[in-house]
């Protein structure tokens, strides 16, 4: 997506984006901030002028009146020229460097020419990686050669240790650029999963992150949620003024901020997870999931209460179903259009999505055969960054039950998982099958993952989480199955 030899961005679209935001957010405020030197300098020439006339600091101070004025209009009428501005005038300071001025001491000329390398870098530093590499290259040959003309005996030392300096600035800059630009590119990334969350939901929320430099929550959307939730001061006040649980000791802001620093040290994310709060003397049940990034997201959502006369449960279940579908066409091109599989914060979002779509679609689900391979090359798509193996398994083989419920139990197991490689290993029972998933798991995790999974008790029973592996039994559901079958006759 960026050219590694120019860091030009190969879509145009993206790269007209990034010039306009290099404009607003840093060569307009230098160009502010330049015209308001010069006219400092220009206030302290006349003053001179009037104590002490000069011929040719009048001059001086016209040619800084133009410069002024040049600068005035190109940033009114022309900002698109800013970035070239900056150069040229990058290359007329070398012009107030190659005049010396025999009333100068040694000091003096110092001073001088720190200040203009000190101005040439803060212009290259506002500029693109072309543009460093040729001021770098002309302005350290033009020092150089100026240096040899009034030095010619000089050591080869210097020489070699400009070429050697030049080297590692132009290498600083091409560092420090690509690393802007990977920057901006997340940020549209960003901007592309607000507007995929706003459609993804269909019920009253908040989202909001957790800035971990400032420690305090920024809203980024409210949702038709039930209190007028619409900015940052609205969403603390919601947060501080909601007890968890009836507990006046504990409100809804210190309960988050606990657990999402909890999640960022162990690295891992909680979804769906639900609670009481109490807020205005009446009592909610919430939903809350948080992603544990390098700025976690936080959701809190308010389940709807159905009303049959109002619309039918498969009439919901339709559009539900119609809300994820476009979520998730919308997701994989994204994923397209970034080019990137790779990256952490997308794939978590990813996964939450999946697992949300799973929970509305598992409750309505019958028993049916499941293709065990097909369900590990899933896990594998949804889990890039690990290495799943399985042992006992052919491309035929097939256990009976709620294919959506697996899912969500290897996900859970999968997420608790300190381990990257992960082994499965399938054993036939009688009337069940057993699975034994091979990976790395600390204390908090076991305990963490042994409370997750009794919510699929239905369908899995737990034999044993250690820290080397989880066993669990898959039930075949043998006798509700012959339960509905004479239930139909």
């Amino acid at each position: 997506m960026i050219n590694k030899y120019t860091l030009l961005f190969k879509d145009l679209t993206l790269e007209l984006k990034y010039q306009e935001f290099q404009q607003q957010k840093k060569r307009k405020p230098l160009m502010q901030k330049l015209i308001f030197i010069i006219f400092l300098v220009i206030i302290a020439k006349l003053i001179a002028l009037i104590m002490n006339f000069d011929l040719k600091e009048l001059y001086v101070t016209i040619g800084y009146l133009i410069a002024i004025l040049s600068l005035a209009f190109i940033l009114k009428f022309k900002p698109q020229l800013s970035r070239w501005t900056l150069i040229i005038i990058n290359y007329l300071t070398l012009l107030t460097y190659s005049q010396t001025d025999e009333g100068q001491n040694q000091y003096q000329y110092q001073l001088q020419s720190a200040l203009i390398v000190s101005f040439q870098f803060i212009v290259i530093n506002t500029g693109e990686f072309l543009d460093a590499l040729m001021q770098v290259i002309s302005f350290f040959s033009f020092y150089l050669s100026y240096f040899i003309l009034y030095q010619p005996n000089f050591p080869y030392s210097i020489a070699l240790t400009t070429f050697l300096f030049e080297f590692l600035l132009i290498v600083t800059f091409y560092n420090n650029i690509s690393a802007e630009r990977s920057k901006f590119k997340l940020t549209i990334i960003d901007d592309k999963w607000d507007q995929i969350l706003e459609n993804m939901m269909v019920e009253p929320c908040i989202i909001f992150n957790f800035n971990l430099l400032k420690t305090s929550f920024v809203l980024k959307k409210s949702i038709d949620f039930i209190y007028g939730i619409d900015t940052t001061e609205q969403l603390i006040q919601f947060l501080r003024n909601s007890n968890v649980n009836q507990d006046s000791k504990i409100n809804l802001e210190d309960f988050i901020f606990k657990k999402v620093k909890q999640l960022c040290k162990d690295n891992i994310q909680l979804w769906n997870q639900k609670l009481t709060i109490k807020y205005n003397k009446k009592l909610h049940d919430i939903y809350y999931s948080i992603l544990s990034e390098t700025s976690p997201i936080i959701v809190i959502k308010i389940k709807q209460f159905k009303f049959s006369h109002i619309e039918k449960d498969s009439d919901l279940e339709k559009n539900y179903q119609y809300k994820y579908k476009i979520l998730l066409k919308s997701i994989f091109l994204q994923l397209r259009f970034i080019g990137q599989y790779s990256i952490p914060c997308l794939n978590s979002i990813l996964k939450i999505i999946l697992y949300h779509y799973l929970l509305e679609k598992r409750d309505n689900k019958s028993i049916a055969p499941i293709k065990i391979d097909k369900v590990v090359k899933q896990m594998k798509l949804i889990y890039p960054q690990m290495q799943i193996s399985i042992e006992n398994c052919q491309s035929s083989f097939r256990v009976l039950g709620q294919k959506d419920s697996l899912y969500l139990v290897l996900m859970e197991v999968f997420e608790t998982m300190l381990s990257k490689q992960i082994h499965i290993k399938i054993i036939n029972q009688e009337f069940s099958k057993k699975f034994i998933i091979y990976g790395i798991l600390n204390e908090r995790a076991k305990e963490k993952l042994n409370s997750r999974l009794l919510y699929y008790k239905k369908n899995v029973e737990i034999i044993e989480i250690t820290d080397q592996c989880v066993s669990l039994i898959l039930q075949c559901e043998a006798q509700d199955l012959k339960h509905n079958k004479n239930e139909s006759i």
